[in-house]
């Protein structure tokens, strides 16, 4: 008898261990500050904040901008507020320092401006505080009535749909105001839709305690195209605490009345 043996040979099965090598190629950089001044440049920059009324974040919300007739510089934000960093803009020439509400803020907000004609940098101490509009009328209306002290007549030809405006307060609201005593001022407002160029100027009726009887009062506006205070009037009241000016109200921007 005969026995066959069939012998199986099982190889073994060799396993490799590929070993990862991580190699670290971050490299620690410095934080880009946005704000630092621009090497070389012997330019004018500026620095500041912005608040909205309601507690809104500014950033990303708004735009902060500086503009000549040349060119206009929109501002960069730190954690601190604003900045146009120091070699940002030539000075020694007009400029329309305005913070333009974006999006949905756009109809609702005031879009502050004042005029700037900077010789050296700009450090504001005080937070530029954007309000909403606390009065506005469709133009349909006759008038718009702010607070009792602001009496706007609209006209046949106003071109807009709305009529919106806002009371400032120079001395606590943030927005400089260059050329001007602040105790002079009698009255300053934001009206809008920002930018919007009369072609028949609208009369208005202030009433305002500091008004008095022969004292001479000249009218301005911010005027964002012309980089200037165009001043479209210079009234002398007839009485106390009444000034009605016929044709005050050429541009839709910050309304400025100063006595004399």
């Amino acid at each position: 008898m005969v026995i066959l043996l069939s012998l199986l040979g099982c190889g073994e099965k060799s396993s490799t261990t590929d070993t990862a090598i991580t190699t670290d190629t971050s490299v620690t950089e410095e934080p880009v500050d946005v704000c630092a001044p621009i090497e070389g440049s012997s330019n004018l920059g500026m620095f500041g904040s912005v608040e909205l009324a309601d507690g809104i974040s500014p950033v990303g919300n708004v735009r902060v901008q500086m503009c000549n007739a040349d060119i206009c510089y929109v501002a960069k934000w730190n954690d601190e507020g604003f900045c146009f960093p120091e070699g940002t803009f030539p000075g020694n020439q007009p400029y329309a320092f305005d913070i333009v509400p974006l999006g949905d803020l756009a109809a609702s907000y005031a879009n502050p401006l004042t005029i700037l004609n900077p010789t050296a940098h700009i450090s504001l101490d005080t937070p530029v505080k954007i309000p909403l509009f606390s009065h506005m009328v469709d133009s349909t209306m006759s008038e718009l009535d702010i607070d009792g002290e602001l009496t706007i007549q609209l006209n046949e030809t106003y071109p807009q749909s709305t009529l919106s405006g806002v009371k400032i307060n120079w001395s606590t609201d943030g927005l400089p105001l260059e050329g001007f005593e602040i105790s002079q001022v009698v009255g300053g407002w934001y009206l809008g839709p920002f930018d919007t160029h009369l072609e028949e100027p609208l009369t208005f009726v202030l009433s305002n305690p500091s008004i008095t009887a022969g004292s001479v009062y000249n009218i301005y506006n911010g005027n964002y195209e012309g980089k200037e205070w165009t001043q479209t009037g210079t009234i002398t009241a007839e009485e106390d605490q009444l000034l009605t000016v016929e044709s005050g109200i050429e541009i839709l921007s910050t309304l400025l009345i100063v006595q004399q």
